[in-house]
């Protein structure tokens, strides 16, 4: 796993949905839960969404 800088800085290419997420998640320390709730979405669609932007942020790391 990249460490945290690298993410951080990987983040701020990702399409606006999941930097939302990301900050959610990893900046706000929110669950996956609170996270679907606060941005609308189901949790299955925020688990997805979280598979897809970990490997983004692999990929530009």
């Amino acid at each position: 796993m990249p460490n945290l800088s690298r993410m951080l800085s990987a983040s701020e290419k990702l399409p606006a949905d999941q930097r939302k997420l990301f900050e959610a998640l990893y900046s706000r320390g929110l669950s996956i839960q609170s996270a679907a709730a606060e941005l609308g979405k189901s949790v299955a669609d925020i688990e997805t969404m979280r598979s897809t932007m970990l490997r983004s942020l692999r990929a530009a790391s």
